[in-house]
């Protein structure tokens, strides 16, 4: 916990970019990836999408009266902004944390790591390796974020 806590404030210093990831030591991205799937089709069994129309608030704006230079009024009329429709998803938080208590029930924590800087020589491997101070993560666009340690 208190590596956690570590990299939480190594990340507020910095302010670099972190991506959250799913961690667990010596266990291989595919295992990762296949429980992550595993977690979210059960989250999405048990919470399924649960749409809700909603509408934006109207509010009137009154008319006013304008005059020109020469007394010349005119009355602007009111009018009515807003009541758009949109949808939400009931269930989205709900079904996150299901995901998140699933992970962490199969021995993943959720973690922020720094993206990698790949300027530099990295060791990539299959398995997550051991969190130190130069962990980071590498965004595999849809399939989920790769742990690794620069050389």
């Amino acid at each position: 916990m208190r590596l956690a806590i570590g990299f939480g404030m190594v990340l507020a210093l910095s302010g670099c970019f972190a991506i959250d990831t799913y961690y667990a030591e010596g266990v291989s991205i595919a295992t990762r990836d296949r429980d992550i799937a595993i977690c979210e089709r059960q989250a999405m069994q048990d919470y399924p999408v649960l749409r809700d129309i909603r509408r934006t608030p109207r509010v009137f704006h009154p008319g006013r009266q304008v005059c020109d230079s020469n007394g010349n009024c005119v009355l602007e009329p009111g009018y009515w902004t807003g009541g758009e429709t949109y949808t939400v998803d009931l269930n989205r938080n709900p079904r996150a944390r299901a995901v998140v208590g699933c992970m962490g029930g199969r021995g993943y924590t959720l973690l922020s790591l720094p993206v990698c800087n790949l300027d530099g020589p990295v060791a990539a491997s299959t398995v997550m390796p051991a969190l130190t101070s130069e962990t980071c993560v590498v965004n595999r666009q849809g399939i989920g974020a790769l742990v690794l340690n620069p050389s």
